[in-house]
């Protein structure tokens, strides 16, 4: 069993309502916080929080919007992103308070905490690592990959990793090719590439890697990034 709560809280001059969902007893357990697609907090996201818990993690959706709902039509979403596509510290500051509700919850092993984000929950995500916080991973699926701030890489402590389509049209072979090279001049690791073919995302309970991505049979590198698309992947995994 795994308890579901809506909670409201402020960002960005606005009433944001999330989506925290907590696993059954009373132990420690690591949190995942969870940032939606463009289009607004949904049954998706939801559902994906839910299907953390139920693998024993805590997991906080944020709501990036506010109201923690969907966005009417794709003017009102345009006109909410573009004011965070060109403002990391903003895009940031709404991370973090989504981060601070997760953070709060007794239950979270603070030590514990990852962030996955999708479309530009996928960016939300990625500029909260870009701002140095105490976060293990980071992982973003089919994420924008820009930023106007690449050079705060160098603040990134969370392992990286990145799902992309190969012809994603929304994420060009240059943008793709700059995070890259963003990746490798902030932590100056070199990036290693393995194809990625028909890869279908699952979820595995703490401490239980899945079996086909076993430590022993993933090549070994250096840095903290990885970029995985249908034809191949970037790895930048940090052995420290």
């Amino acid at each position: 069993m795994t308890e579901l709560r809506h909670i409201a809280y402020e960002a960005d001059g606005r009433e944001m309502i999330g989506t925290l969902v907590i696993p059954d007893g009373s132990d420690w357990r690591p949190g995942v916080l969870v940032a939606h697609e463009g289009n607004g907090l949904g049954d998706h996201t939801r559902t994906i929080a839910s299907r953390l818990a139920e693998l024993g993690y805590v997991a906080f959706a944020l709501d990036y919007y506010g109201g923690g709902k969907f966005l009417p039509d794709r003017d009102a979403i345009n006109e909410r992103l573009s004011g965070l596509i060109d403002d990391a510290d903003r895009t940031r500051a709404i991370a973090r308070a989504g981060l601070a509700v997760l953070l709060a919850e007794d239950r979270v092993d603070t030590s514990r905490i990852a962030a996955i984000g999708f479309c530009f929950g996928g960016t939300v995500v990625l500029e909260l690592a870009r701002g140095g916080e105490d976060i293990k991973s980071v992982v973003g699926f089919h994420a924008g990959l820009g930023t106007r701030r690449p050079e705060d890489a160098s603040n990134i402590t969370a392992k990286v990793l990145v799902c992309i389509g190969a012809e994603d049209p929304l994420v060009t072979p240059a943008e793709r090719a700059a995070f890259e090279a963003e990746m490798r001049a902030g932590g100056g690791g070199r990036l290693a590439h393995e194809p990625v073919r028909r890869c279908r995302p699952q979820l595995h309970e703490p401490r239980r890697p899945p079996r086909r991505f076993r430590r022993d049979r993933v090549p070994r590198s250096h840095g903290r990034a990885v970029v995985a698309g249908d034809a191949r992947s970037v790895r930048r995994d940090d052995r420290r």
